[in-house]
């Protein structure tokens, strides 16, 4: 009985093969090729007339007028190298967060707010002095903190758009 297998009930040989004692080398031959996954749906954008839309686009736009302004600090070397390294990194992360949350993104939208909420708070409380040291008015000082405030505000109402959407 060496070499042979005997054939289990069902027909099955006892080595795993196909009914009938075939080995296992035509069953490798017989399997089914290896199909791609579906791709994922792709997302809607969201439109620019909506709340967050509107933060989303606003907000890329601040973050390449930031970056600009970066890099006129840095050739004009006026102010620390602490502002030049927070203004050169503050502007190209805005554009991308503001980028990824007109795409739909749950974590761009949560960074997006993780940043212009923060920011509000800080010009918001630095008004005084940027008014004490560039004389500027109050609404000038203000400006800043009113606008990413409104970001903040505008992209938290419009949470909707990103509840149950998963990552692709």
């Amino acid at each position: 009985m060496a070499g042979k297998t005997r054939s289990k009930p069902g027909g099955r040989a006892a080595g795993g093969g196909k009914p009938g004692g075939h080995s296992g080398k035509s069953a490798e031959k017989r399997q089914r090729p290896v199909t791609a996954a579906p791709a994922p749906a792709t997302r809607k954008p969201i439109p620019w007339g909506s709340p967050a839309g509107l933060a989303g686009v606003v907000g890329a736009l601040l973050g390449v007028a930031t970056t600009v302004h970066g890099i006129m600090v840095i050739q004009q070397q006026v102010l620390p190298v602490v502002y030049w390294i927070f203004v050169m990194l503050l502007g190209p992360l805005l554009t991308v967060v503001s980028w990824q949350m007109l795409r739909r993104s749950r974590a761009g939208w949560a960074f997006f707010i993780g940043i212009t909420a923060p920011m509000f708070l800080a010009t918001f409380f630095g008004s005084a002095r940027i008014r004490e040291e560039t004389g500027a008015p109050w609404v000038g000082a203000l400006l800043p903190a009113l606008v990413f405030g409104a970001l903040c505000i505008l992209a938290a109402l419009d949470s909707a758009q990103f509840e149950g959407d998963e990552e692709p």
